[in-house]
């Protein structure tokens, strides 16, 4: 196999193009691995994938998806974290931490089938 490559002068050519289509298709495939790290200090939550720290006495409502979390504020305004893959643990698990730190947020609605937590002020 490697003497059809290097022996001939179209095989060195397909060889390199199939080697830089390959590294990227891995690296794009790590670039969009699900990943987030949610951070609460005092009143702030900071989710990773966003800049701006939201202020969780301000916070109506966060709904935790499989693939996303919907943090909407008193004004309406909808802020969408995507790229996730969470499952019904996880997403419980998330659901706890932030509950643990903000106690004025409460459970209204654990649905299984699609994975959706919804935590809404008291």
């Amino acid at each position: 196999m490697l003497l059809f490559v290097f022996d001939t002068g179209i095989g060195i050519y397909l060889f390199i193009l199939g080697f830089c289509l390959s590294m990227l298709i891995v690296f794009n495939g790590i670039y969009h691995l699900p990943n987030a790290k949610i951070e609460i200090n005092g009143n702030e939550m900071l989710i990773s994938g966003y800049n701006t720290a939201f202020d969780l006495r301000l916070v109506k409502q966060i709904e935790i998806q499989q693939n996303r979390i919907l943090v909407k504020n008193i004004n309406d305004s909808v802020v969408r974290i995507d790229n996730l893959n969470l499952d019904k643990d996880w997403a419980d698990r998330v659901s706890n931490y932030i509950i643990s730190y903000a106690p004025q947020l409460s459970i209204a609605t654990a649905t299984d089938s699609n994975v959706a937590v919804l935590i809404s002020n008291i």
